[in-house]
């Protein structure tokens, strides 16, 4: 399936339609090209990030995550709970998470999306190796 489909089922499946810039960012991404994104508060940054995992594998037939490392926890844990609640697999992984199960579960690929602090993903430790174990598209943001 091309791009402009996968796009279309994307804004139809979750009743929203991409702004102009993040169009242009998305299918950057998937035409494997380096990206950097800096738009304004509110404009929808996350909505880039959010379908990524989706669209590779429509586009791609490959199943991915995506890796998103911020220093902010709460809106690691909001980003989730929001993405959970549009039927997308997400999780956190650092500090926060007490669920030792997600770490088998990171490595075997059943997340979409995984939000990590720097430290989580950078320290020697259990949540390095599950950030490490291959599943993450490295053409993502």
């Amino acid at each position: 399936m091309d791009a402009d489909q996968s796009l279309q089922i994307i804004q139809d499946r979750y009743a929203f339609i991409f702004k102009e810039k993040q169009l242009d960012s998305v299918k950057s991404i998937l035409e494997n090209k380096d990206c950097f994104i800096v738009l304004p508060t509110g404009y929808g940054k996350s909505r880039i990030y959010f379908h990524l995992p989706e669209l590779f594998e429509m586009t791609t037939t490959k199943k991915s995550s995506i890796l998103v490392i911020s220093p902010l926890q709460a809106l690691m844990l909001d980003q989730t709970k929001k993405l959970q609640d549009m039927g997308i697999t997400a999780t956190v992984v650092g500090e926060c998470q007490k669920d030792k199960g997600v770490a088998d579960r990171i490595s075997a690929g059943d997340y979409s999306i995984v939000f990590s602090s720097p430290e989580a993903a950078l320290l020697p430790g259990l949540w390095r190796k599950s950030l490490t174990s291959g599943n993450f598209n490295t053409a993502g943001c």
